[in-house]
């Protein structure tokens, strides 16, 4: 297989936490990112005082900044430099706002949900930066919604925890309900497809429409639970549809809770605290590429080498540190 290689020459060697999406990487610079890709490396001024956060939509079109202690938010369109939307959340309180990107059929949405209004989550179409819909966290559970990671085609999870919870739980919801149903979320929670939780949780997309998540319960010897489902720690490749699992891997790494994972055909990819573990699905052999970040669309990886930055398929980039 002829897999692509692009690589970046930036003006300085990139520091802070990165993503990549579609080729596109981005990296935090105290209130400014560095954008490499499609076309020359760029700074993009927030105008926040500090970034607490940041995304790139699962096309690398749009660049989102959560600053200004977690109380603003803006979207920036990569294409052109335009602001399309600007978010912010309680003033007075740090950690008042929580967004991020999904997509619903071939529109690309923000999500938002701000401490102010704990009940909802808002969807912005950045399109025109409307707000389309809003959909209900709190009903007949209480839910605070930490995190949105969008999955593929057609479903979007949704990282937080209920009142007095101190795990955390993944979910996945349809997105095709969203945008006429504001209890879609709370459908999700109450008679879930796909739902795991853990004190370390993750969730991505695996190519072919299906879903991986990653759970760590924390169970100790003694309390360890009979049901081989609720005791397994590990990862899972699941059908969206229905929640069953294709495949349990056994996985004693230690990822960063809801980090980024994602999987194709051959290989699952988790993100630890240094780089990216690349699990083999027929095996379960477990490959570290340290440094490295993890588009989990894609199945691609950008790596850092001083000032200059490589974008490879992940079974390319195994390749290349086995050969090393």
């Amino acid at each position: 297989m002829n897999l692509p290689v692009t690589r970046h020459q930036l003006a300085e060697a990139p520091a802070g936490p990165a993503v990549m999406r579609a080729g596109v990487v981005a990296w935090r610079h105290d209130g400014s990112l560095t954008v490499a890709g499609r076309g020359h490396a760029r700074r993009v001024d927030t105008g926040f005082p500090d970034l607490h956060h940041h995304e790139l939509s699962p096309d690398g079109r749009y660049l989102l900044a959560l600053g200004d202690g977690a109380r603003r938010a803006a979207v920036v369109d990569l294409r052109d430099g335009r602001l399309v939307l600007e978010l912010v959340g309680e003033e007075e309180r740090r950690h008042s706002l929580r967004v991020g990107f999904g997509v619903i059929g071939a529109h690309t949405y923000v999500f938002a949900g701000s401490r102010a209004r704990r009940n909802a989550v808002s969807l912005y179409a950045l399109d025109d930066g409307a707000a389309r819909a809003w959909i209900s966290a709190v009903g007949m559970i209480g839910f605070h919604v930490d995190r949105m990671i969008p999955l593929g085609p057609g479903w979007q999870a949704f990282l937080g925890h209920g009142d007095g919870e101190q795990y955390d739980t993944v979910v996945a919801v349809p997105t095709i309900e969203m945008l006429d149903d504001t209890e879609v979320l709370q459908t999700a929670l109450r008679e879930p497809r796909i739902k795991d939780w853990g004190y370390r949780v993750a969730i991505g997309p695996v190519s072919g429409g299906l879903v991986a998540t990653f759970r760590d319960a924390g169970w100790d010897d003694d309390d360890r639970p009979d049901d081989p489902d609720e005791a397994f720690r590990g990862l899972a490749v699941r059908m969206p549809d229905s929640g069953a699992a294709v495949q349990r891997i056994a996985y004693a790494g230690e990822p960063l809770n809801g980090g980024e994972l994602g999987g194709d055909d051959t290989h699952l990819a988790i993100q630890v605290a240094t780089g990216i573990d690349v699990i083999e699905r027929a095996t379960g052999r477990v490959h570290r590429l340290d440094g490295a970040i993890l588009d989990p669309h894609r199945m691609e990886v950008a790596t850092v080498d001083g000032a200059a930055v490589t974008v490879e398929h992940v079974t390319r980039a195994l390749a290349r540190s086995a050969a090393r």
